[in-house]
């Protein structure tokens, strides 16, 4: 019964990261298609200063996204099984 407390442990222990990774990549995501509507939004008008502002923001709010994807795998990558929870 011991073991299966242990495994219990662990499996919300890998749960919450899981569930932590998910909330990271999904605000980043949001963020990513805010800049892009921004972006195109400024386009109809040609508003220069937002077409600017969205061309600046984009390039980071992916770099973003793409960092908290790429921790993301490698953490769980990184996750030892056999380790106590």
């Amino acid at each position: 019964m011991a073991e299966l407390t242990k495994l219990e442990d662990k499996l919300g222990e890998v749960l919450g990261l899981a569930q932590a990774a998910q909330d990271a990549s999904m605000a980043e995501a949001g963020k990513v298609a805010h800049v892009e509507i921004l972006g195109t939004l400024a386009q109809t008008p040609q508003d220069a200063a937002v077409v600017h502002l969205a061309a600046w923001a984009l390039p980071i709010q992916e770099r973003h996204l793409a960092s908290v994807r790429e921790s993301g795998v490698r953490l769980a990558a990184a996750e030892d099984p056999d380790e106590p929870a």
